[in-house]
């Protein structure tokens, strides 16, 4: 993977876990493939400085929830590199909107003055879709590209080193990676909180309070949903 790429990556990401995920054969399929990406000249959601933010906030030791999404938002300066945010003034994603809802109806009088979902990233939510990148103006133009073999790494050497963490898993893409969890405090599963499958499950899921009441079981402290 391109050095400076990873340049906001938090050190014990870059000492405990992603070097042996980067051993994994998909890493050198899916560095040429964005390589090529850029070459052409394709824009990419989020941009380079931001495919990794997710993992910029706290160590893997100190994960607490892994929400697992799709893609990122493909409109061009929304995708921030976490999960389901949007770069602040750019908007507010339908997803998002769905999501902000769910939780005011599941903890009434949560608080979303912002679009961008960094405050859960410090509490340490992990917020990482299935497929990193995009093009702008394009869904899922990288899927199969490596990426999700990568993120399947990731979830395998994330648990050996934190078996405590909640996961949502929401819609078909972060669903088919339920196989891989074997060691979690729960397991949480519903449709993607888009307009076309929100109706599906995600509306009335109550995740957000049923992953403060897994970790609370586990004398861990539950997590502010409020942006």
């Amino acid at each position: 993977m391109e050095e400076k790429w990873l340049s906001k990556v938090h050190p014990e990401w870059m000492r405990a876990l992603l070097p042996k995920v980067f051993a994994h054969d998909s890493a050198e399929k899916l560095r040429k493939f964005l390589v090529s990406e850029v070459q052409r000249g394709a824009e990419l959601a989020p941009p380079k400085p931001d495919i990794w933010n997710a993992f910029s906030y706290v160590g893997p030791k100190n994960v607490r929830a892994v929400i697992l999404g799709q893609d990122p938002f493909p409109n061009k300066g929304q995708a921030d590199g976490l999960a389901f945010s949007v770069r602040q003034g750019h908007g507010w994603a339908p997803s998002l909107v769905n999501i902000f809802d769910e939780i005011k109806r599941d903890i009434p009088g949560t608080v979303h003055v912002r679009s961008g979902l960094e405050t859960w990233a410090k509490q340490g939510v992990l917020l990482m879709n299935s497929v990193m990148t995009t093009e702008v103006g394009r869904i899922a133009a990288h899927a199969n590209s490596g990426w999700e073999e990568i993120t399947d790494q990731i979830l395998i050497e994330l648990q050996k080193v934190n078996p405590k963490i909640v996961y949502l898993l929401w819609g078909n893409f972060a669903k088919m990676k339920y196989p891989l969890i074997k060691s979690s405090l729960g397991i949480l599963q519903t449709s993607h909180p888009s307009p076309n499958s929100v109706d599906r499950g995600f509306a009335g899921c109550g995740h957000f309070s049923k992953t403060n009441e897994f970790l609370k079981s586990a004398g861990l402290a539950p997590i502010d949903w409020s942006t």
